[in-house]
């Protein structure tokens, strides 16, 4: 008996969802949060290097949001010009 290949592609991007917000939940991007709690060891240099880490992680997030988006159109007009 075979499987549904649809079912598969959900399982698969099921899981991808999955273990990428199982992995997102431990990363600290906001400085402020982070600097809310009471930190007497903290200083101005750290704070900024937080800022710099929460820059880099929110540009990344937008680097890969467009990168997925692109590759998805790109596999899309492929495939139209492949049935033609």
């Amino acid at each position: 008996m075979r499987r549904n290949p649809a079912l598969r592609t959900v399982a698969k991007r099921g899981l991808a969802i999955a273990i990428f917000l199982s992995v997102a939940s431990p990363v600290i991007a906001c400085p402020m949060c982070k600097d809310a709690a009471v930190d007497a060891g903290k200083t101005a240099a750290a704070a900024g290097l937080d800022f710099n880490r929460s820059i880099y992680i929110m540009l990344g997030g937008f680097a890969g949001l467009v990168g997925v988006t692109g590759g998805v159109i790109y596999k899309a007009v492929g495939n139209q010009s492949r049935s033609r």
